[in-house]
C-alpha cells in the first residue's frame, strides 16, 4: 500500500468527492477524527506538518493527513527538496494525501508533484482529475445522475450542459435539486430542468468569452442572445470585460 497519494487538476468538485473516499476507509468513526489532519500549505508550520505525519495513530493502524495545496508554499527548489525528502521517510502508519491544482492536463507532466510521483511508484500514487470538454458534459451529466441514484433523459443532460457549461460542482448541485423534484421516481426530462435550474449570469459570462477565445462564433451568438434576455446590454458588457481582465490577470500570473 503506497504511503502517499497524489491528487491534482483542475476538477475540484471530482477531487473533493475522492478526499471523502479516504475518510470512508475508517473503520471505526469514533476514532476517525482523532486520526485526521487537515492542513492547509500555506499556513502550516514545520511543525504542524511533522507533528501531523509523525504522530502515532490512536486505536487504528493510520492517520489520515491531507495536505492541501502545497504548491502555493513550496515555491523555491531549496524548499520543495526539502518537503520531498520529508515524504519519502514518512512512516507506514501515515497516510499522506496531497491535493494540487493543475489547469491544463499538457501541463501535468511538467509539475513538481508529479515528476516526484513518477519517479517514486508505488511509494507514491497518483490520480489526475480534470474538467470534462464541452461536448462531454452531457454524458458526465447522464452518469453523476445515475451516481446519485437516479436517471436522466439525454436531452435534459444536454440542456443542462448548456447551463452549467463545464462548472462540475454546479452540475452536480442542479442533478441532486433534480433528482428530489421528481423524487427519484422516474427520469429528468427537459422540462424538469426548465423549471428547476436557474443559470448565473457569471457562469453564462464566462461561457460566452470562453466560447468567443476559441472563435466559436455559433456557441459565442447563441449565448449572447440568452443572455441579452436577463441582463442589461451596458452591465453585460461591464461583466465581459472583468472576465477579460480575469484571463488576462491569470496568463500574466507565473
Amino acid at each position: 500500500m503506497p504511503t502517499i497519494f497524489l491528487l491534482y487538476g483542475n476538477d475540484e468538485f471530482a477531487i473533493t468527492r475522492k478526499l471523502k473516499d479516504f475518510e470512508s476507509e475508517f473503520t471505526d468513526p469514533t476514532t476517525a477524527d482523532m486520526n485526521t489532519t487537515r492542513l492547509e500549505a500555506r499556513s502550516m508550520t514545520e511543525n504542524d506538518l511533522n507533528n501531523a505525519v509523525n504522530a502515532m495513530p490512536f486505536l487504528a493502524p493510520k492517520r489520515l493527513v491531507y495536505i492541501a495545496y502545497p504548491s502555493g508554499k513550496f515555491t523555491k527548489p531549496d524548499a520543495r527538496k526539502k518537503f520531498l525528502e520529508f515524504l519519502e521517510k514518512a512512516p507506514d502508519t501515515a497516510k499522506v494525501v496531497l491535493y494540487d491544482t493543475v489547469e491544463k492536463a499538457k501541463d501535468a507532466e511538467k509539475h513538481w508533484l508529479v515528476k516526484w510521483g513518477e519517479k517514486n511508484k508505488p511509494h507514491a500514487r497518483m490520480q489526475a482529475f480534470f474538467l470534462p470538454q464541452q461536448r462531454d458534459m452531457p454524458g458526465w451529466i447522464i452518469n453523476e445522475a445515475k451516481n446519485q441514484g437516479g436517471q436522466i433523459e439525454p436531452a435534459a443532460a444536454a440542456r443542462l450542459a448548456e447551463m452549467s457549461g463545464v462548472d462540475t460542482r454546479q452540475a452536480g448541485m442542479e442533478i441532486s435539486k433534480l433528482l428530489a423534484y421528481v423524487n427519484w421516481e422516474r427520469p429528468v426530462r427537459g422540462s424538469d430542468v426548465e423549471a428547476v435550474c436557474i443559470v448565473t449570469s457569471q457562469q453564462s459570462v464566462f461561457d460566452f468569452v470562453d466560447a468567443l477565445s476559441q472563435g466559436n462564433a455559433k456557441t459565442a451568438q447563441k449565448l449572447l442572445h440568452r443572455l441579452l434576455e436577463n441582463e442589461d446590454p451596458f452591465s453585460l458588457w461591464g461583466m465581459v470585460v472583468r472576465q477579460f481582465r480575469l484571463l488576462l490577470q491569470a496568463r500574466e500570473d507565473p
